[in-house]
Order: C-alpha cells, then structure tokens, then sequence
C-alpha cells in the first residue's frame, strides 16, 4: 500500500546521489541533489517507457513544473489567435499536450504535487493509466453516528489502495528544484 512515489522503480532520472525506491523491500526512494526541469530529462525518462511497453499517456506535474514544461522551446509554435472580427484576441503560451516521437501525452498540473511531503513539488510523473488501478480493500460503508440536536451525523468508510499492474511501463523524473 503505496502511492505512486514509492512504486516507480524502473524509469528514474535522479539527481546526484538520488536512490529510486525498491517496491520489492518496501524501501522509500532516497532524495539526490535537486536540479533544474528539463525537456532532455523528460525525454529521456519517455523513451524509457515506451522502450517498457507504455504509453506514457499523462505527464503529471506541479503548477510550478507545468509552468517550466509550457516554456520548453523544442519544436514549439505559440500562436496569437483573433476570434472573428470583433472577438477577443488571445496569446497562447502554454500547451496541453506534449507530442513526442512516440505519441502525445497530456500535460495535467496536480494542485496536490504543489505541498510538501513524499518528494510531491519535486517530481514529475510520466503515467499509462492502463497500466494502474484502484483497489478496494473494504467497500464503502455508512454508519449515523449520534444526533446533536436536530443535525444527523453519518460516517463513511472505505479503504482503497493503489495497483500498478505493471511498473516498469511508469516513470518519474525525480529531485526537481
């Protein structure tokens, strides 16, 4: 019972002195010296993926590391568009999707990545969904809980984990500053 930061073993770009984690021993990845994002270091970790057999069909990242991948400049075209005659003019600087020579994968922020623990704002997640699952350990259940006054209180439970049905077709480009 992992989350994805303890499952990718395979596919690591790590700075100096950065240890992937071992799903096997349950041992944690071990934080390299941060460096700076780069297009070359997500490549790198791409080519690794789809060399495992995935899709690398998600590039999750942080809003700051979404900002970084919108200002690669490989191959990239920013355009001014002009909505009719009256319509509003519109720069685009940033981009969706990441066309690769293996494919195109969606460029998704995550909020979450932005706080602090497990190495979230220093990680960048190359993901085939296919490749993982939710588990449920215990179905969701309802129970009331005791009345205050005229207020009904209800509990609800479940207990889910994460399955990576195959890992090496995942990957993450680690210890980003």
């Amino acid at each position: 019972m992992r989350g994805l930061y303890g499952f990718i073993a395979t596919n690591n770009s790590l700075g100096t002195d950065g240890v992937a984690p071992d799903p096997t021993s349950n041992t944690a990845p071990t934080a390299g010296t941060l460096r700076d994002f780069t297009e070359d270091m997500l490549k790198a970790v791409i080519l690794d993926v789809y060399g495992n057999g995935g899709d690398a069909s998600v590039i999750m990242v942080s809003p700051a590391h979404k900002q970084t991948v919108s200002a690669f400049d490989g191959n990239v075209q920013r355009t001014n568009e002009v909505g009719g005659s009256a319509g509003p003019k519109r720069l685009n600087t940033a981009f969706t999707f990441y066309g690769h020579d293996f494919g195109d994968s969606r460029v998704v922020p995550n909020r979450v990545m932005s706080g602090s623990g497990a190495g979230l704002a220093n990680t960048v997640y190359v993901v085939d969904y296919d490749k993982l699952a939710l588990g449920q350990l215990r179905p969701f259940e309802s129970e009331q809980m005791a009345t205050t006054g005229d207020a009904k209180n209800w509990q609800i439970r479940t207990e889910v984990t994460l399955i990576a049905r195959q890992e090496s077709t995942l990957g993450a480009v680690r210890d980003l500053n």
